[in-house]
């Protein structure tokens, strides 16, 4: 599901988001092992734990830190920096279009209708 949505995102950059990721890419620290800012490292936690909650059977993404993996991954993959860094932005910016805010600052009702509604968008060709 989230590949699906940074590739549908990452098509669609306009001047503004482009100019995110550029913001973005001047805040990158260059960390061994470490890639992503920690408005990137908040965004994919939401959306890990999205995707795979915590509940009374185990942990999910969040606890199983997912990002963290994600991130050192993402430090020695430059081909993959690049969709993500579009993919995120891309979130981000549609977010405040739809919702007036953030990914992260929305409730959880409005990251997922968001979510349902890039799916639903995509499935019909939009």
């Amino acid at each position: 599901m989230l590949k699906g949505l940074i590739d549908g995102l990452e098509g669609t950059l306009r001047r503004g988001e482009r100019e995110e990721v550029a913001r973005r890419e001047k805040e990158r620290g260059r960390v061994d092992q470490k890639w992503l800012i920690l408005d990137e490292q908040r965004q994919l936690n939401v959306l890990a734990s999205l995707i795979l909650p915590s509940d009374e059977t185990g942990p999910g993404a969040a606890d199983a830190k997912v990002v963290e993996g994600l991130d050192k991954m993402l430090a020695t993959s430059p081909g993959k920096q690049e969709m993500y860094a579009a993919g995120l932005a891309s979130l981000d910016k549609w977010a405040r279009r739809k919702k007036k805010g953030r990914f992260v600052e929305l409730l959880l009702d409005e990251q997922l209708e968001l979510l349902r509604k890039r799916s639903e968008e995509r499935r019909v060709g939009k």
